[in-house]
């Protein structure tokens, strides 16, 4: 069975701290190498650039979400002209509020991009 080995030699590489200092631990790298085919390194970068891009897919929630609240804030003041200093106090400060999630999205998106953390415990 693939996944059984497949699993076992993760696990060998992780509990060694994927440290290939020692030979058991340049072992379990090789292995790891020839089973999936590609580098540790590889591996982390890609699914980086998965993350990064999965975490920027929450700017089409905010930008649904952002249109319903403006196209409900247009429609009260349509009908009560006479509380549009509410209505728009009330709309700017919950639409500054969803944007912090798209802001804290793009940052996470450029953390993993540009200065992975990830990588860096490889080695």
């Amino acid at each position: 069975m693939r996944s059984a080995v497949y699993i076992d030699v993760h696990k060998q590489a992780y509990a060694r701290g994927n440290n290939a200092t020692d030979e058991k631990g340049k072992q379990a790298k090789e292995k790891i190498m020839t089973t999936t085919g590609i580098s540790p390194q590889a591996f982390v970068l890609g699914m980086s650039a998965l993350g990064a891009g999965i975490a920027m897919i929450v700017g089409f929630g905010v930008g649904i979400g952002q249109g319903i609240a403006t196209s409900k804030a247009l429609e009260s003041i349509a009908r009560q002209p006479e509380a549009k200093g509410d209505i728009m106090t009330t709309l700017f400060i919950g639409l500054a509020m969803t944007e912090t999630s798209v802001i804290f999205a793009l940052i996470i998106a450029i953390v993993l991009v540009f200065s992975n953390p990830l990588v860096g415990m490889l080695s």
